[in-house]
């Protein structure tokens, strides 16, 4: 099976490393299939980061507190 390539270079990556990549890209697609008109965005984070931490708990203690980052929105810092 190929390995996930990064900016082009083929990395190798553990497979705990693939397992983690797998379960972001899911968590990905959960959110994506909440994001619809009217969503409130706090329910979609939590939702997604109740998804994640159900998949490994390891990635879901270190899930990022910022969702939208490309259209500069940041919810959890609520110093911005």
């Amino acid at each position: 099976m190929p390995k996930p390539c990064h900016r082009g270079l083929t990395t190798c990556l553990s497979q705990q490393q693939e397992s983690y990549y797998s379960t972001l890209l899911d968590a990905r697609q959960e959110a994506l299939k909440l994001l619809k008109e009217g969503a409130v965005i706090k329910d979609v984070f939590n939702h997604v980061q109740s998804f994640v931490q159900e998949k490994s708990s390891t990635l879901g203690e270190a899930y990022v507190k910022t969702m939208g980052f490309a259209v500069s929105f940041c919810y959890g810092f609520m110093s911005f």
